[in-house]
């Protein structure tokens, strides 16, 4: 598997499953209903209170949640809900110490409660307690074996943090036996096939999720992902750009199409394709640094030396646009700025003084502004280094001719 493969995978695993663990509030009050049955809290003020902080945190209006919260228990001293709420604004507002104390009141509360066992355990796999997760969700399927979410977060650690893809596998399955259309159960899935290796059957499993789930753009991009691990860029493209076609503007497809594009020499398309993204999205400095990459490569130097530029306002440390806007700026004789190349080029050697890349950009930036010895003693450096590096032995038979 080569680097490209493994950041599409890593991608594709971290936005299908690790966002599972507190990306969202612990537990929703959909899942708190549907997971105890308690129909008649709508009715209770307690649960109305709970409600109005639930929506309150959603907006990130942390005080009025708190508030809420807080009256919701002072109707109901062990009302959980209420507590697990409170343990979201913490975990929000990165208080690792609050939010534990308010799941332990809920657990002292409720501790046959399949919901607040779920939360405690999300609590410990986030706290890197893997083991003690593992048991409590555990616990929590054995009080309520209909409750699907301690199972896909279960799945989720088994597959990400246990290395245990099989156990992983079945529990997916498992999962979309009760509910077929349970997206995060088939993204799961498909994952856990990657991680097996058995990459026919992850894409079986795929088509079987699009009977259910047929405009899912994330199963274009786990589709995506499969064709890229097996050396198939040409198909792995068609799959990113489907999915780009149902959910414009995603971050994450955009990013690895953009690998992929400059992969196979396409950089036409990637210019074209990030030009139409949001222009917010032009502001990730990876993104925007591809583009520059791709513009540079492409022959569009105008517009890569000011894409390059802007980066570098953002991150005026990015070594990879140093580097090459200080190249683009001594190659291209329309944009030849010796003097700006020469300042480039030395900061990327002072960040990085041991990269024999940037000894050899540094070598004939001293050359181009007339220090002869100067690029010698750098070239030769960069040789030392690098000795396939061709370019530096290049620019020394320039020197020297």
């Amino acid at each position: 598997m080569n680097a490209i493969q493994r950041l599409l995978l890593t991608n594709i695993c971290i936005f299908c499953l690790c966002s599972q663990v507190y990306a969202v509030p612990i537990i929703s009050s959909e899942q708190l209903i549907n997971a105890t049955r308690a129909q008649q809290w709508k009715k209770v003020k307690e649960w109305k209170l709970y409600q109005e902080g639930r929506a309150a945190l959603q907006s990130n209006r942390h005080s009025e949640a708190i508030k809420a919260f807080e009256l919701s228990l002072e109707a109901n001293p062990i009302f959980f809900p209420a507590q697990l709420g409170l343990a979201d604004v913490a975990f929000q507002q990165n208080d690792q110490d609050a939010a534990r104390s308010y799941l332990e009141q809920a657990l002292a509360a409720s501790p046959d409660s399949a919901v607040v066992n779920t939360a405690w355990a999300k609590y410990l796999y986030l706290s890197g307690q893997h083991k003690q997760a593992e048991q409590t969700f555990l616990k929590a399927i054995e009080l309520n074996s209909e409750f699907l979410e301690p199972k896909l977060e279960l799945a989720s650690l088994y597959l990400i943090r246990l290395n245990m893809p099989e156990k992983a596998h079945d529990l997916y399955r498992e999962i979309i036996t009760l509910k077929q259309d349970y997206a995060p159960a088939h993204y799961g899935l498909v994952s856990s096939l990657i991680a097996l290796k058995k990459p026919q059957d992850a894409k079986d499993a795929i088509a079987n999720a699009q009977k259910q789930l047929p405009e899912d753009s994330q199963l274009y991009d786990l589709l995506g992902t499969i064709h890229a691990m097996s050396q198939s860029p040409d198909a792995a493209i068609k799959a990113f750009e489907q999915s780009l076609e149902l959910t414009p503007g995603k971050f994450s497809t955009l990013r690895n199409l953009s690998d992929l594009y400059l992969q196979t020499g396409q950089h036409s398309r990637l210019t074209k394709m990030l030009e139409a993204a949001p222009a917010d999205l032009l502001e990730n400095i990876e993104l925007g640094y591809k583009m520059a990459l791709a513009y540079h490569l492409d022959g569009a130097h105008y517009l890569a030396k000011r894409t390059y530029e802007r980066i570098l306002n953002q991150q005026p440390d990015m070594l990879p646009a140093l580097n090459n806007l200080a190249t683009l700026l001594l190659e291209d004789s329309e944009l030849f700025t010796p003097a700006r190349a020469l300042e480039l080029a030395k900061k990327a050697h002072r960040l990085a003084p041991d990269n024999a890349n940037y000894l050899d950009t540094l070598g004939w930036a001293y050359f181009k502004n007339g220090s002869t010895e100067q690029a010698r003693v750098h070239l030769n450096k960069a040789l030392q280094l690098d000795p396939s590096l061709k370019a530096a032995r290049e620019h020394l038979k320039q020197i020297d001719s």
